[in-house]
């Protein structure tokens, strides 16, 4: 006899008795993950993410509602029953019910084919990085979204201005622009402000004469670039020649000599090699 396996998953429980406090659902809840898991399983998908519901009583204030609702992400998809739960048992801890609770719900509403894991006898050795993802949806399952932030890669030539941070989802793979490397190597330490450096004989001396190894390399852009200082308008506009410059002390250096008419010819240092 063939078993036809449901598209989607949609269960519901009623409880044996009213529930008046949002952790105290995670137990009826367990029973609807171990369903939910062995869809996934069945189907060969990873869930990464569900929502679970509750249903107030019908016996309740005329302004608790219906009832509410949590979704609960996930890093990468799984079928784990003690991470589904775990993670439910994070966003429960918040919620206060407006009223008892009869009725609960369990849907997946994002599902991905999942990688089998392999058989070796090294199994942590397939895991490889996810543990670093698993702790970051902890951490915003606990602490919320705004809490965990994230470096996000811009399309930008000016190397202080390549990199920001969002507090996007930890779940939601990082999009990388394409554009233009430096033909220069990029320092490990940029500086948060370019240091002007003192000349000699036109030579510029970060702790003595700085020989330049590399370069030069223009950079040219920021034009569209504009903020207020001090309720004025300023736009960050750069002409720069940078060189992979040596020091006697200090070693490797990122520095730039500025092209523009308020600093032309003068040196400044932007980076450290580590």
């Amino acid at each position: 006899m063939w078993l036809n396996i449901p598209e989607s998953f949609h269960v519901r429980l009623e409880l044996m008795s009213r529930v008046e406090s949002a952790p105290a659902l995670l137990f009826g809840a367990r029973r609807l993950l171990l369903q939910m898991s062995g869809w996934l399983q069945a189907r060969r998908l990873g869930a990464t993410a569900y929502t679970f519901r509750w249903c107030h009583d019908v016996m309740r204030a005329k302004d608790a509602g219906t009832g509410g609702e949590l979704v609960i992400r996930t890093a990468i998809p799984t079928q784990n029953v003690e991470h589904l739960g775990k993670l439910l048992a994070e966003h429960l801890a918040k919620v206060t019910l407006l009223a008892p609770a009869g009725d609960i719900e369990l849907m997946a509403t994002e599902v991905f084919p999942i990688v089998e894991e392999s058989r070796s006898l090294l199994p942590e050795a397939c895991r490889r990085g996810a543990s670093t993802a698993l702790a970051l949806e902890r951490m915003q399952a606990r602490f919320g979204n705004e809490c965990i932030r994230r470096p996000q890669i811009c399309s930008d030539h000016r190397l202080e201005h390549g990199q920001s941070w969002s507090h996007s989802n930890v779940d939601k793979p990082m999009k990388v622009p394409s554009y233009t490397e430096c033909d220069l190597p990029q320092p490990t330490w940029l500086l948060a402000e370019p240091l002007r450096l003192i000349e000699r004989d036109n030579r510029p001396h970060y702790q003595g004469p700085l020989q330049l190894l590399l370069g030069p390399d223009r950079i040219e852009g920021g034009w569209w670039h504009r903020v207020k200082e001090s309720d004025e308008e300023v736009t960050l506009n750069v002409q720069r020649d940078y060189y992979l410059a040596l020091s006697p002390h200090a070693g490797l250096l990122w520095v730039f000599q500025a092209r523009l008419a308020a600093d032309k010819t003068a040196w400044f240092l932007h980076g450290h090699f580590g």
